[in-house]
């Protein structure tokens, strides 16, 4: 008795299953549409673990215990799901050898503001040499900024945020490369930075941004990270190509903060596939890949790496941009 009902009862839960996990994904291709769905997106990485591993089970029960033809279809629209779901991931990245001579290499990384070992993070920085490093949440309220203060000595061009009081978080971006202008910009109503820095590389000026979006509900206001978007988007508008936007947005490459931004300034983002930035107590397969870089069209990103943890909550991010056309002068 009890055997047949769990096996009458096995194709609902699976179907439940099978819906259940099939919503982080559709999700994930609306996101843009109202801040739930936007939410609901987040989990599409786990999503698709999951329903991978229904899929397989689904297959096992129909291979070997003839479950009929009901269980072979919905481990047919597992994996159809997940075929559609895989490519939000984003691919690979690559350099032709003309760009590779004017590339720049950037990193970027939330130290995270409680951070305590800014000498790690400073030390990593120092190991791995980039031209331009941009930091999220440079506190100076746990003296971890003097670490990074260090690193004039090689990265002389240095810009900053000082916001009061000082416990919130800074922005920071050091440049081995002059930088010709910079500013911050602050907005009060939303609460969001922007470092913007006007770095004379290789190629000719290049605008470097580094920002922070708030975390989305239920940590803050559902429209919160939108209205501080609009800011952010108002600054860019000042700014002539070419543009490097980088910074934690608390958001997935495939959710609305990304696909507005993109939309709006013919922008492209650099796919980091399973890689996930935070939080570093997960596996980068698990991880959910919020530390985002964009760049405009006339730029072109090179290979990318996430780095092992160094103290913060977020891992690092490290890759290479260089000119679409290295033939145009900058």
């Amino acid at each position: 008795m009890i055997l047949s009902t769990l096996k009458r009862a096995r194709f609902p839960v699976a179907a439940l299953a099978v819906a259940g996990l099939a919503l982080p994904i559709i999700a994930s291709f609306f996101t843009t549409l109202h801040w739930t769905v936007d939410w609901i997106a987040l989990f599409l990485k786990p999503a698709l673990i999951g329903l991978g591993l229904v899929g397989l089970g689904l297959a096992a029960l129909v291979r070997w215990r003839s479950a009929g033809r009901k269980m072979a279809g919905l481990a047919a629209l597992a994996f159809v799901l997940c075929a559609f779901g895989f490519p939000l991931l984003g691919g690979s990245t690559s350099l032709s050898p003309e760009q590779e001579t004017q590339a720049l290499t950037v990193y970027q990384h939330n130290v995270w503001a409680g951070n305590l070992n800014g000498a790690a993070i400073a030390e990593q920085i120092r190991a791995l040499d980039p031209d331009i490093a941009v930091l999220i949440e440079a506190s100076q309220y746990y003296g971890t900024g003097e670490d990074f203060d260090g690193l004039a000595d090689t990265w002389p061009w240095q810009v900053k945020d000082a916001p009061s009081p000082a416990r919130q978080a800074r922005l920071r971006i050091v440049s081995k490369y002059p930088i010709s202008d910079a500013q911050i910009f602050r907005d009060e109503a939303t609460g969001i930075s922007v470092a913007a820095a006007r770095v004379d590389g290789p190629f000719g000026p290049l605008t470097v941004m580094g920002l922070h979006f708030t975390r989305p509900w239920p940590y803050d206001w559902p429209k919160k990270q939108m209205e501080q978007l609009a800011v952010a988007a108002s600054i860019l508008e000042s700014y002539d190509c070419p543009c490097l936007v980088v910074g934690d947005f608390n958001s997935p490459p495939w959710g609305r903060l990304a696909r507005t931004l993109e939309t709006r300034f013919d922008f492209h983002h650099l796919p980091l596939g399973w890689r996930g930035t935070w939080h570093e107590a997960l596996p980068e397969f698990i991880g959910i890949p919020i530390d985002l870089s964009f760049a405009s069209e006339d730029l072109a990103f090179g290979p990318a790496q996430v780095l092992p943890p160094a103290g913060s909550d977020h891992r690092a991010v490290l890759f290479q941009v260089a000119p679409t056309d290295p033939a145009r002068p900058g």
